[in-house]
């Protein structure tokens, strides 16, 4: 079975071509690429001047969603890349992708694992690659790795003992929150969000937002009203996208309670979706539209905007209207 970069990383359904043995050889490509590849890897100039010639090994961040045994493949990647000399750093527990993200910038690490299939079914899982800048890999990046991948063949992949490479200092258990939330506060008016007092519900649909989402909400102020925390590997039975048709749970509890807001994340917390005080689903592109027009009026910016291909063009009318232009960007991955 060839290993093949999507949009957002590789997905396969669980047992069938999501296993340990592919995951495994994942990793070890991963490593590979990582030591040797000369334009993205640990010795690449732009990794360089990111991280400062302080840094003598590479260094990658691993997390996990909260799909069935998905902190058993983290801990299984980890445990790869510690036979091949890269150090991880371990989620403590389930982890959104943007807190992975932010910790590979944080800890000036050369890239970031997320086992994850986001919002697919419970049925799927998978392996998103982030490069040292945090952001969407490339696709001379994934296509480095899937040669890789390919040119292991069947013979197998060493991994080191999970107790040895935590003493070896090859394995190191993070807490990613509190670096994230630090991160997330300071971009934020902390002062106007408390006087607000706003009333929420929040909606992670079973996914890693329910540690992350309801706490930081609730230490910037606001009273939170939570759905849907638990962790089921199968997500209520639906798969995990806050499309309009998944929230009606959210939009009616913020209807009956007389609530400001309604707040969504797919599996791994890298979607949204919001709900307004009626209870009605407001769109992705019409939310970063809209928060395009804020940082413009509200809090002074004077950038351009980018945008992928996939997001709405009503972000260019808005860019248009402030005299601004916009980049337009491949397709994630």
């Amino acid at each position: 079975m060839a290993i093949k970069f999507g949009t957002s990383g590789w997905r396969a359904i669980f047992a069938e071509d999501f296993t340990f043995a592919n995951v495994r050889k994942l990793a070890h490509a991963v490593a590979g690429h990582v030591k040797e590849n000369q334009e993205f890897g640990f010795l690449s100039p732009e990794y360089r001047q990111h991280a400062g010639d302080s840094v003598q090994t590479p260094t990658v961040v691993v997390g996990y969603d909260t799909r069935f045994m998905s902190e058993a493949f983290a801990k299984e990647t980890a445990e790869v890349f510690a036979a091949d000399g890269v150090r991880a750093l371990l989620a403590t527990s389930d982890a959104p992708t943007p807190a992975v993200a932010w910790a590979i910038l944080q800890h000036k690490a050369v890239g970031g694992v997320v086992i994850t299939a986001s919002h697919n079914p419970g049925v799927y899982n998978g392996f998103k690659w982030s490069p040292f800048w945090g952001g969407p890999a490339t696709p001379a990046v994934t296509e480095d790795i899937e040669k890789r991948v390919a040119a292991i063949g069947l013979h197998a992949v060493r991994a080191m003992p999970h107790e040895k490479a935590v003493r070896d200092g090859w394995i190191a258990a993070t807490d990613l929150k509190p670096g994230y939330f630090k991160q997330v506060k300071s971009l934020l008016d902390l002062k106007k969000l408390k006087a607000a007092k706003l009333k929420v519900a929040i909606d992670p649909m079973h996914g890693s937002a329910r540690g992350y989402l309801r706490p930081l909400l609730e230490e910037l102020g606001l009273s939170v009203e939570a759905m849907h925390e638990n962790r089921d590997v199968l997500f209520g039975g639906h798969h995990p996208e806050p499309a309009a048709e998944n929230l009606l749970e959210l939009a009616e509890l913020v209807r009956k309670k007389k609530l400001n807001l309604g707040f969504a994340c797919d599996g791994d917390a890298d979607r949204f979706g919001v709900i307004d005080a009626g209870g009605e689903w407001i769109s992705a592109n019409d939310v970063l539209a809209l928060a395009y027009h804020h940082l413009i009026v509200n809090r002074g910016m004077a950038g351009n905007a980018a945008r992928s291909l996939m997001t709405s063009h009503f972000i260019d009318a808005v860019a248009k209207g402030h005299g601004r232009r916009v980049r337009e960007t491949p397709v994630g991955f």
